[in-house]
Formats: C-alpha cells, sequence, structure tokens
C-alpha cells in the first residue's frame, strides 16, 4: 500500500469511528487496527489523534468548499446547486453528517479556530449569495441576510443529520433522493397555498 493509500484508509476509519463513537471513546489503536495500519503509520502522517481529527475535519470539509467554489454565478443558481451537491454528497458520504454531528454537539477546544474559520466561509458564500440575489430583484430587499443564510445551511442539512441518529419516522427514509432541492423550494417559496 503506498503512502497516500495508507493516509486515505486512515482517514477513512477514523472518519467512520469519529462519527459513530466520538472523539473521546475512538482509541488510536481502534483506528489502527480498522485501517489494518501500525501506530506508527498514523503517527508520520497525522502526528497525534487530535491531528488526525483535524485532518479528517479538512478532509470533509473539502467536499463542502468544492460544492461552494463550483457554484454557478446566478443567485438563484448558486442555491439550488448548493442544495442539490449537498444532497448527493449526504447519500454518498453518510458519515460526514453523522462527523459533523459530532463535532457540534461535543466540540473540541483545539478544533474551535479551525471549525470557525470553516463556518466563516460557508456563511459568506450565502451572505455574497443573498446580497447579490437581492442586488438583482431575486430575493425581497428587507431580506435579513445573516437569517437567512443560516436557515437556509439548517435546512438543507437537518434532514440528513438527524437520518443519522435513526430518529426519523417510518417513510421519510424515501426522501433522501429529493429532500434538499425540495427543501430549497420550500425556503424560497414557502408552504402557504
Amino acid at each position: 500500500m503506498s503512502a497516500q493509500d495508507t493516509k486515505e484508509k486512515i482517514m477513512q476509519t477514523a472518519l467512520k469511528l469519529f462519527a459513530t463513537q466520538g472523539f473521546d471513546a475512538t482509541s488510536t489503536r481502534q483506528i489502527a487496527k480498522g485501517a489494518g495500519v501500525n501506530l506508527s503509520a498514523m503517527s508520520y502522517h497525522f502526528g497525534s489523534k487530535e491531528g488526525l481529527y483535524k485532518a479528517v475535519f479538512l478532509h470533509c470539509f473539502q467536499f463542502i468548499k468544492n460544492i461552494i467554489e463550483n457554484a454557478p454565478q446566478a443567485p438563484l443558481d448558486k442555491l439550488s446547486h448548493y442544495a442539490l451537491q449537498m444532497g448527493q454528497l449526504h447519500q454518498k458520504e453518510p458519515f460526514i453528517a453523522r462527523f459533523f454531528v459530532a463535532m457540534i454537539t461535543s466540540p473540541k477546544p483545539f478544533m474551535k479556530d479551525i471549525f470557525a474559520q470553516c463556518q466563516r466561509k460557508i456563511l459568506a458564500f450565502f451572505t455574497e449569495t443573498f446580497k447579490q440575489g437581492v442586488a438583482n430583484g431575486d430575493f425581497k430587499e428587507d431580506l435579513n441576510i445573516q437569517s437567512s443564510a443560516v436557515a437556509l445551511i439548517s435546512i438543507v442539512n437537518f434532514y440528513f443529520f438527524i437520518a443519522q441518529t435513526d430518529a426519523l419516522p417510518q417513510g421519510f427514509d424515501e426522501l433522501k433522493a429529493t429532500y434538499a432541492t425540495r427543501a430549497l423550494d420550500i425556503f424560497l417559496n414557502g408552504v402557504r397555498a
């Protein structure tokens, strides 16, 4: 196995374990065993358990960063792109949502700055998108941009977060393929008749 393959195998194993057990309950020995590597390989690539956790987070965030950076220019198209791509990401990589939930519900002090930096990038994307949409006449002039950004991020991702906890009522599992785009439609058009 190449060094890059070893690194990726460690990160995939760590993602699954951190997502399902949390940081504190996951040992480096469990990760090494699951990845089929020795502890020295983990130390070589990541330095420490904290270094591995940061690397896993940045790896997961890179998916979101790619979605944002490859978004079209028009505000409505940007929002549609984000919703569709996030829905696909959550289906393809289900442990990412669970990992983020674990990070949010059990924050680690060593992640505070890096997590805040990544949150700012996402919020900046939405803030600029909504500002542009207001300027273009796509959105109402008195739109509360910050609240709209937080609301849309929450609406698009919440289903996938709770899906990881087995809290969805029977029948809701079928929504996976269409939820994100339906959520965007509800956000943009409301539920009123």
